[in-house]
């Protein structure tokens, strides 16, 4: 109900364009007289284009398709009244039939539209039930026009379970009827109807056995189907219709789809001495043999793996059955992924090597016997003697510059040094590998089973070049390459800056990359973009030095160096273009010390963002800026969540900044641009930066500094506190224990008042009042202790 109270209050205002002319006065009508309407009125896009829907417009209650804009055309009238309305406002709970009632003011003879004034209609997202809508235009002279659209509030979304079916097998389809104002399932359908045909192997159309049929009005659910056995194939097809109906008034969503039925394609073969990677069809005496197949649903509109169905393994050398040792099993089922795999040994006593072997693999279906297909791979068993003659060829580089010197190796070798007797290296060749074209050949006739060859990369070549030795005995020949990569010969530039301001000194590294460079002369030139020469000649050592004037500088230099031998002239050029710097640099960070040790900041606590525009080289810093604060990925929507915008007319300055209420704990990025206002911008209009903010909701009480940029905190206070008051309490216990320890005082005999412990009495000291000493206490009477 607020949603509704807001849309009303929003849209039943008078909204004035800001190219809105004030209206002529008219004679009004005469009564009676009712002309065509010649007024217009139509739905659009939040970007004025036709919203798209047949025979309709379609909107819907989810966001980003809930704005209805509209364009209004009135040749007469600068003033129209816009009405949006809904049919069954009652039904669907939103107040009036009008949504939207509005006069607009626009300029007569032109289409208007409504995005251009931010005018539009948000379909409340409390609607149930869809239904058709109008909009109508009403002028005081052009008439009435209308329009309407479909307001949409769920959608039907169906799903097979698997890519393909086989003729006869069982098969699914989840549905899902999602409301468009929440995505999630709709709840408010009263009955889903499933239709469906497919093609039959004659080309005709059927039903479906079991269809049409209802399923379960829910907002998600699966049916099950079984794919004719007379469907067509490779290019036929199941097709569904789920129709789900919520009103009397038949008003219906529906979503058509397509199951493919496939067909078996023809299995695929291969054979290796190890489960990948190393496939061939030659195998010496006693090698395991790995055969791998891979079987594939096929149909018009592509492939998908074909699990479960059985593979068969068969073995023929020459003409004959045979049966390989290796434990392998006769049958296998295809697994998820449409695989399947044995392993066999081939020996020659079962493959003789006379003969050609092969193993065929039959596919067969395991619902439909009828769908069979067969694949087969022939491959040879071969008795190698051990030892047999290898030819190993190298090159000392993997990549070369145009013009540098290579060396090329090579050496007969085996398993036992014996197999290379009779062996010869016969000749040794270089060859450009793309276009194979001959650059070096050299005949090696009667040379050892070991040795090299040295010959220089060509000059302008640039490509893969193929180092390739042929070595031979009586009756075999082998041939063995080597590759390597050349590039042509160049000069590497090394400025020590990518831009320069006036007064910079600028060194330019120079490094040439080549054999070729050695006892050639580099030239060098420094222009500027007037064409004045600052630097030019024999560059001796391996740096160019420019010093920038600090007055009329450049705005860029172009630095060249070319290397030239007294043979080949020119052989490699170089030369990099460095320009003045320019622009605006701008450095922007918080501004307000942080309250915690830790540097961190408080959701809802508020900071200042300093930032300041440095102009670079020969700009100018505008008289006015538009700084722009974006947290985190506000960035993508601007204006978005939290942003700020200020205006100024200083270079630096602080920007007040809340951090937004619920910003997460941890490092929260901020963006800044500063924009420079002005009616033109020439060149670079904006600089930008980013750092981060610490930002802790629940930061250690602890932690809190006392004074700004004290350092000290409460944690410290509270320690310091504790220390002192700990040697307060030293200082009382020392003094304490220092003082004599008072007794009680008791009475004499003779009323005197003593202490507890009896007095002591040392000779020559005269007793208290010189007093003598007290006698002794009389002897004890017999039988008693003293």
């Amino acid at each position: 109900m607020a949603i509704a109270v807001a849309v009303v209050a929003l849209l039943l205002v008078t909204i004035v364009p800001p190219f809105a002319r004030a209206s002529p006065a008219r004679a009004a009508p005469k009564a009676g007289v009712h002309g065509l309407a010649t007024d217009s009125i139509t739905t659009t896009d939040a970007f004025g284009f036709p919203q798209p829907g047949f025979p309709r417009p379609v909107f819907t209650t989810g966001t980003g398709n809930n704005e209805v804009f509209f364009r209004a055309y009135d040749p007469s009238d600068t003033t129209a009244i816009v009405k949006i309305n809904d049919p069954n406002a009652s039904r669907d709970g939103i107040g009036p039939v009008n949504q939207l009632s509005l006069t607009v003011n626009f300029n007569t003879g032109t289409t208007n539209s409504s995005y251009l004034w931010n005018i539009f209609l948000k379909i409340p997202p409390s609607i149930q039930y869809g239904g058709i809508w109008n909009i109508t235009i009403s002028g005081t002279t052009a008439g009435f026009s209308s329009a309407t659209f479909f307001v949409q509030t769920y959608n039907v979304v169906a799903t097979p379970t698997a890519p393909a079916y086989l003729p006869g097998h069982p098969g699914s389809v989840l549905y899902a009827i999602n409301s468009t104002a929440t995505d999630g399932p709709y709840g408010g359908v009263t009955a889903v109807t499933v239709l469906g045909t497919y093609l039959t192997s004659t080309g005709t159309t059927a039903k479906v056995p079991g269809f049409p049929r209802s399923v379960p009005a829910v907002g998600q659910g699966m049916f099950n189907f079984t794919t004719p056995t007379d469907a067509q194939t490779a290019t036929g097809g199941i097709s569904f219709w789920v129709y789900a109906n919520v009103t009397a008034q038949n008003l219906s969503q529906v979503d058509q789809l397509t199951v493919p039925v496939a067909a078996v394609g023809t299995p695929f073969i291969q054979l290796g001495s190890c489960p990948s990677g190393c496939s061939s069809f030659t195998f010496q005496d006693g090698t395991p043999v790995y055969v791998t197949v891979g079987v594939s649903l096929i149909w018009g509109g592509g492939t998908a793996p074909a699990a479960g169905l059985n593979v068969a393994f068969h073995f023929t050398s020459g003409a004959s059955p045979v049966t390989p040792t290796g434990g392998w099993p006769g049958n296998v089922t295809t697994n998820s992924s449409g695989g399947a795999a044995i392993l066999f040994l081939a020996t020659a006593a079962v493959f003789p090597p006379s003969h050609t072997d092969s193993v065929t693999v039959a596919v067969t279906d395991t619902v439909d016997a009828n769908i069979h297909v067969t694949n087969f791979a022939n491959f040879n068993v071969v008795t190698v003697a051990p030892g047999f003659a290898q030819l190993q060829v190298l090159l000392d580089r993997a990549q070369y510059f145009g013009g540098d010197g290579a060396t090329g190796s090579w050496q007969l070798g085996g398993a036992a040094p014996a197999v290379t007797s009779g062996w010869v290296v016969a000749a040794w060749s270089v060859w450009e590998s793309s276009s194979a074209t001959l650059l070096v050949f050299h005949n090696l006739t009667g040379s050892a089973a070991q040795g090299s060859a040295a010959f220089t990369v060509p000059l302008n070549y640039g490509g893969t070049i193929r180092f390739t030795v042929s070595a031979h005995n009586q009756t075999t020949a082998i041939t063995t390459s080597a590759f390597a990569l050349v590039t042509a010969p160049v000069i590497l530039l090394n400025p020590n800056k990518p831009t320069y301001l006036p007064g910079d000194t600028v060194t330019v590294g120079v490094s040439p990359q080549g054999q070729v460079f050695q006892g050639s002369t580099l030239w060098e030139s420094v222009v500027d973009n007037a064409g004045n020469i600052l630097s030019s000649g024999i560059l001796t050592g391996g740096t160019i030095t420019v010093n920038i004037p600090k007055i009329g500088a450049p705005g860029y230099l172009t630095v060249s160096v070319a290397a030239q031998t007294v043979v080949g002239g020119v052989i490699a050029q170089a030369s990099v273009v460095l320009n003045q710097a320019s622009g605006f640099e701008l450095l922007a960070g918080v501004g307000t010390a942080s309250n915690y040790i830790d540097g961190s900041y408080q959701p809802g606590q508020a900071i200042q963002i300093s930032y300041s525009v440095i102009a670079l080289g020969a700009t100018a810093l505008p008289k006015s800026y538009e700084i722009n604060v974006f947290p985190g990925s506000s960035i993508f929507n601007f204006f978005g969540y939290g942003a700020v915008l200020a205006h100024s007319t200083s270079s630096s300055g602080m920007v007040p900044y809340t951090i937004p209420s619920g910003t997460p704990s941890g490092a929260q990025s901020f963006t800044v641009i500063v924009y420079f206002v002005g009616p033109t911008c020439d060149g670079v209009c904006d600089a930008i930066t980013s750092f981060s903010v610490n930002v802790n909701p629940s930061p250690p009480a602890l932690g809190y500094v006392l004074g700004n940029g004290s350092g000290l905190t409460v944690g410290w206070l509270i320690l310091l506190i504790l220390l002192v008051l700990a040697v307060l309490v030293g200082l009382w216990l020392h003094k304490r224990g220092n003082r004599p320890m008072m007794m009680k005082p008791e009475k004499s005999h003779d009323g005197a008042t003593t202490s507890g412990e009896p007095a002591q009495w040392k000779e020559g000291t005269p007793g208290a009042g010189n007093n003598p000493p007290p006698p002794l206490p009389p002897p004890s009477p017999p039988g008693e202790s003293p």
